[in-house]
């Protein structure tokens, strides 16, 4: 260690603020392939090293024969009895009494960053890629997003900090949005959730979890924010082989919604929702949903009173030029 590079060694002490403090799970089901594992194959191994991945203890054993097959190492495979996801989030939460970051298993990863590869697009959002970033500036952004989850998580003002969902991730004024859906990649401050009234619990829903613990924060006063500069994309669609797709169907998604809706019924409203990515629904043409009023939700102070600081004007290239053409 006393010949390490400096530059390294920096990288390092910032990989381990990282996860001082902070638990990274990335939950997987039913998805011991290859082919499926995208999240952990696009982290780099400096972060992997730190990570715990989260199964059904009948999946332990051939998801680390996998992941060692994949010259994939991670802190631990840990086995979880679970029906559904909501109860793993739960159990994680409950054991480990610290901030938690939860990952789903099915992600590319992009960033708002000029490439460095010459090749430029016409859409400010790149994945983190070999085709637009050099392995370096690759694992530099993954730690840089890494980083600010953990900074928001510590400032112990939001609740739930996240990254956006690409789709949703379109015609953004700002590095940050506030009091909106979060959901597949993020991160809860455990000091302010055991605050919550009423003691919240993510298995309290089967479906929509993340929703409806967004709205328990919200409606106590306390913000959620998620980064519109980096974002995941959920590969294979939400309905893929595996994961909430075991339990997960119309009925039940219909029979949540409107249990969210009689839960919150001042900030969520149901809507009809085709059933056109679902398998196996008979005659069965749209099921119920919700569209909710985030915004509306949030009976708290000011972000900038509460929190300190203001939003950053996100990166376009009209107002920051590529330093690498």
């Amino acid at each position: 260690m006393e010949n390490i590079n400096p530059d390294y060694k920096l990288k390092l002490d910032r990989v381990d603020a990282i996860f001082k403090g902070t638990a990274f799970v990335v939950n997987t089901r039913g998805r011991v392939d290859d082919k499926l594992q995208h999240t952990l194959k696009n982290i780099p191994q400096i972060l992997r090293d730190n990570i715990y991945v989260v199964t059904i203890p009948e999946e332990v054993d051939s998801l680390t024969e996998l992941l060692d097959s994949l010259n994939i190492s991670v802190l631990g495979v840990l086995g979880v009895s679970h029906n559904f996801l909501g109860q793993v989030r739960q159990d994680i939460l409950d054991e480990f009494k610290c901030n938690v970051v939860f990952i789903d298993d099915m992600f590319t990863f992009h960033a708002r960053e000029h490439s460095d590869t010459g090749i430029e697009t016409t859409y400010m959002l790149k994945q983190i890629s070999e085709k637009n970033f050099t392995a370096e500036k690759r694992e530099s952004i993954m730690i840089e997003m890494f980083e600010w989850v953990v900074e928001k998580l510590n400032l112990s003002c939001f609740g739930i900090v996240g990254i956006s969902n690409r789709p949703s991730n379109n015609n953004i004024k700002f590095d940050e949005v506030y009091n909106d859906r979060i959901g597949g990649f993020y991160g809860v401050n455990y000091d302010l959730y055991k605050s919550l009234k009423n003691s919240p619990k993510f298995d309290d829903i089967v479906t929509k979890q993340d929703m409806y613990m967004i709205l328990n924060f919200l409606t106590n006063g306390i913000p959620c924010v998620k980064s519109s500069k980096y974002a995941f994309n959920r590969s294979g669609g939400s309905n893929s082989k595996g994961g909430c797709s075991i339990y997960r169907n119309v009925q039940l998604m219909e029979h949540d919604a409107i249990e969210l809706k009689n839960m919150f019924p001042n900030f969520v409203n149901l809507k009809d929702k085709p059933t056109t990515s679902f398998k196996n629904v008979g005659d069965i043409k749209s099921f119920k949903d919700v569209m909710v009023q985030w915004k509306k939700a949030y009976n708290g102070l000011p972000i900038e009173d509460l929190c300190g600081y203001h939003q950053s004007e996100a990166i376009t290239k009209e107002n920051t030029p590529n330093p690498y053409i």
